[in-house]
């Protein structure tokens, strides 16, 4: 079952970048705010909407990869989600309307949504509805390079970590049980960890990625000039 995730503790990730896997869902349990079902940073949650901008940002994204942030705070009514980074799905488009009977005035379009602003006005006994939010800003595909770097690098780090300890677990394991393990054992039980890591490291980052939901964001062109601008921000060339 997928954890609860907080405003507040969707707010110390920062700018980050996740998969909508539901729409806004009303909680079974009595007192209780709606949620979105999201992927962040590879693990399912599920976002407590703790206001009803918040809700109204996320509001039919179902199965977009955005870049958001979680701003203010649900307990003073100011938490917010601003978005960055939305896909380029745009809104069904309006449906046409009959023409008026003849010698009546068209009635006016309703007003633009302006979702992720401010959180409606009133204290009437009509619940505000939820809006769909306007498409970001293009994606900084050099940022998000950076960030990809920086997102496979961490977990590569992990990894690494994870082969040593499984190496000396290995070694703890056979002097436990009267197994020999000299030089020669250990050297050939890492071998066949680096074989692992090997055979199972591309696939094992690549995963984590596409789950975590950065490979959505990655530009179709080719990545080397991404790259190098990309050094060139951090000023490593």
């Amino acid at each position: 079952m997928a954890k609860t995730l907080y405003h507040s503790a969707l707010q110390k990730e920062g700018r980050v970048l996740v998969k909508i896997t539901s729409d806004v869902i009303a909680s079974k349990f009595q007192g209780k705010p709606p949620f979105v079902g999201m992927i962040l940073a590879g693990e399912e949650r599920n976002y407590s909407v703790e206001s009803d901008v918040c809700g109204a940002a996320l509001k039919g994204r179902k199965g977009q990869t955005l870049l958001i942030e979680a701003t203010g705070s649900g307990k003073d009514g100011s938490a917010n989600i601003a978005l960055f980074a939305a896909p380029a799905q745009q809104q069904a488009p309006p449906q046409q309307q009959a023409p008026p009977p003849q010698g009546q005035q068209a009635p006016p379009p309703p007003p633009a949504a302006h979702a992720g602003t401010h959180a409606p006005q009133g204290g009437g006994d009509v619940p505000p509805q939820y809006e769909q939010a306007p498409a970001a800003a293009p994606t900084d595909y050099v940022g998000h390079v950076i960030e990809t770097r920086g997102f496979l690098a961490r977990r590569g780090n992990a990894m690494r970590m994870a082969a040593d300890e499984a190496l000396r677990v290995v070694e703890g394991f056979s002097k436990a049980h009267g197994l020999p393990f000299d030089e020669q054992q250990k050297n050939g039980a890492a071998m066949a960890i680096a074989e692992q890591l090997t055979n199972t490291t591309f696939t094992t980052l690549f995963l984590c990625a596409d789950r975590a939901g950065m490979t959505d964001a990655m530009p179709s062109s080719p990545l080397e000039p991404f790259i190098e601008a990309a050094k060139k921000r951090l000023g490593k060339v």
